[in-house]
């Protein structure tokens, strides 16, 4: 559940709830290759617009590892899509993802499509590129660096599209087993087709896990 403290007037967002559910069937296939069957059931609800969408889908994928150190993913699948008068749209969804593991260091690049709840009244799909690289610095040290470029669009009639830009940067540091300290920062850029209006955002976390 995502709520905005400032009025939809005054940003031009939403508060809604998204609840989501995955059943999914794993098959090892070899040693190597192991496929994944995935169905999807979601209810999304935009509180101001008394709008109270739902969707139901399915995909498959495949995880093969090409090396010790290499590894690809990919997922295609359909989701169908409440939209307005009962009407529903049916969207592509897929995942390509490659995966470098070092003994130190790991790299991912992925793209991918997928149906995400939003702040503008409805469902979206997200058009999304990403790329990340991590360093295990010592014993107790990581760090991360990362790069996100994607579009979002509603689904529907009013058609809004919104583009980002973000850049982050991760520092993990283990205490102790149980404990370790997590600091992050993203900057963000973003564009919206409707108005011409452009923003951006500088956001800091710091948290501490138990495990």
């Amino acid at each position: 559940s995502v709520d905005y403290v400032d009025s939809v007037q005054a940003v031009g967002l939403i508060d809604y709830t998204d609840i989501r559910a995955n059943l999914s069937y794993n098959h090892r296939f070899s040693a190597r290759t192991n496929g994944v069957l995935v169905a999807t059931a979601r209810n999304y609800n935009a509180d101001d617009y008394h709008q109270h969408t739902s969707g139901y889908g399915v995909s498959a994928g495949i995880n093969r590892d090409l090396s010790e150190t290499t590894s690809v993913q990919a997922f295609i699948g359909l989701e169908d899509t409440e939209v307005a008068d009962g009407d529903s749209e049916v969207n592509p969804v897929y995942d390509v993802s490659l995966t470098r593991r070092q003994e130190t260091t790991n790299l991912l690049l992925q793209y991918r499509r997928r149906i995400s709840g939003s702040g503008q009244g409805s469902l979206s799909k997200r058009d999304e590129v990403n790329l990340r690289f991590t360093r295990q610095l010592n014993d107790v040290l990581a760090s991360g660096l990362g790069a996100r470029a994607y579009q979002s669009e509603s689904i529907g009639p009013a058609n809004i599209a919104t583009d980002y830009v973000q850049l982050h940067a991760q520092l993990l540091w283990q205490l102790s087993r149980a404990f370790s300290l997590t600091a992050d920062y993203r900057y963000t850029v973003l564009q919206r087709s409707l108005d011409g209006e452009g923003a951006n955002s500088n956001r800091f976390t710091i948290w501490l896990s138990y495990q």
